[in-house]
């Protein structure tokens, strides 16, 4: 290394920003001396007792742009720690601005493997990070993660975030959102084609609609045959164990007749192949399932679909004591109840039915 040039440079930098500090606005120079300190020791930006960022690099220039010392870095591994967590932009370039603690980056990588993740990353395209806060965020981020994606690299926002805890906040970065809310993923089970939106946080992947068209899980049997179709806001996906959602707007396909749900909560257990559609608390949610090819309604808690076994269980009984089983309820739609048809109108003029 070129220690005199360096020396020299650090010195131009420092009495450019002393010329140009305004009176008594010391804090740019203040944040250089302290980055002068940390940096020529152990190669920090920045370094607290609690966060230290530190740029990687072999070489590096200064120079002074007006009154403002930018450190360059044309390849650099920026790296940020926090207790026992940590993350790191790897490959990647740009300037640090030390008298605003800032870093404007230019391409680069983040990977996954702090979750075993080795095949799934971001390249960046301009950022910025302040080497004062543990959270950083980046636009126009490229995903790659050929498990869902194949070669195709996906579009999309980015945030990565150093933790000061383990546990389910850790756990959920870094973070990707899809620009596209029309995504299509087919290799997350057999027979499975998710429709929508596509937010990575940590391992656990989260359909959503995005704000466009709400997001669809289909199932089909080992025919080909379509036999699920699930519509909602959003469903949670691990690939190869699982889905759920709540609210799914959910249609049993059954050769020409369907067992059909507006609002169920779904969860699919793809090794085993069950399908569970089970009825929670909100109003939409205790609807009936209706059955076309009896035309019933079918007052149950859950139904479970054997999809291996070709079967389909309504209110499966719970083993032990205080289970709360309860009898099935089955209502034809030609019932008519005189309570029911009152209890409608309530104190209207007229009855809505």
């Amino acid at each position: 290394a070129d220690y005199a040039k360096t020396f020299d440079d650090w010195h131009g930098a420092l009495t450019a920003l002393m010329d140009g500090m305004e009176s008594r606005k010391f804090k740019g120079y203040g944040n250089f001396l302290d980055f002068s300190a940390s940096f020529f020791k152990d190669g920090s930006l920045r370094s607290s007792t609690s966060l230290t960022w530190f740029a990687r690099s072999k070489s590096f220039s200064m120079r002074v742009d007006g009154s403002e010392p930018i450190i360059h870095f044309d390849t650099v591994n920026l790296v940020g720690i926090r207790r026992t967590d940590s993350i790191a932009i790897m490959a990647t370039s740009g300037d640090y601005y030390p008298a605003e603690t800032e870093f404007r980056g230019k391409k680069g990588r983040v990977y996954w493997d702090r979750h075993g993740l080795t095949d799934a990353y971001a390249f960046l395209g301009n950022y910025k990070v302040d080497v004062t806060k543990s959270l950083y965020s980046a636009d126009s981020v490229k995903m790659t993660y050929p498990l869902y994606f194949g070669e195709e690299r996906v579009l999309g926002k980015f945030e990565d975030k150093i933790s000061t805890t383990t546990g389910a906040n850790t756990a959920s970065y870094p973070r990707f959102t899809s620009y596209e809310s029309v995504l299509k993923l087919t290799d997350i089970g057999e027979g499975l084609t998710y429709t929508g939106g596509f937010r990575l946080h940590g391992l656990t992947v989260y359909g959503d609609s995005g704000g466009g068209p709400k997001a669809t899980v289909e199932l089909k049997n080992e025919g080909g045959k379509l036999i699920y179709r699930g519509i909602a806001d959003a469903f949670v996906i691990r690939r190869g164990e699982r889905i759920v959602g709540d609210q799914v707007n959910s249609a049993f396909y059954h050769g020409i007749d369907s067992i059909i749900h507006p609002s169920v909560n779904f969860r699919y257990n793809i090794p085993e192949r069950i399908l569970s559609l089970y009825r929670g608390d909100r109003a939409a949610d205790r609807n009936p399932f209706y059955a076309s090819q009896q035309d019933v309604n079918f007052d149950v808690d859950e139904v479970k679909i054997l999809v291996a076994q070709d079967s389909i269980l309504f209110g499966e009984q719970k083993k032990g004591i205080g289970k709360g089983n309860k009898a099935i309820t089955i209502q034809s739609l030609q019932y008519f109840n005189a309570r029911d048809y009152n209890r409608y109108q309530s104190i209207a003029t007229y009855n809505p039915l």
